[in-house]
């Protein structure tokens, strides 16, 4: 009599190698759109002129004025995180 054992789950390192490439996976996911997003604000660091010359959207022309303008004002003392405001109130 022949008798064959099914095993009915993994083994526990094969569980595990399953886990870390999901978790290498996820990183790189993860790395994948944080470059994304830093390149997408190393563009709306340019000027509106350059961004208008490469052909992009309007949009991105407009942010980069905003910023452009916002860091022009310099900080508003309006705002409570302001350098050179009123500072603390206790």
């Amino acid at each position: 009599m022949n008798t064959v054992t099914i095993a009915l789950g993994r083994r526990w390192h094969e569980r595990l190698a399953d886990h870390l490439a999901d978790l290498r996976d996820r990183l790189a996911g993860a790395a994948a759109r944080w470059r994304e997003r830093r390149a997408l604000q190393d563009v709306l660091e340019l000027d509106e002129a350059t961004l208008r010359d490469m052909g992009m959207p309007l949009w991105m022309q407009e942010e980069a004025r905003a910023r452009r303008e916002q860091r022009e004002r310099g900080p508003s003392p309006d705002r409570i995180d302001a350098r050179g405001g009123l500072g603390r109130f206790y």
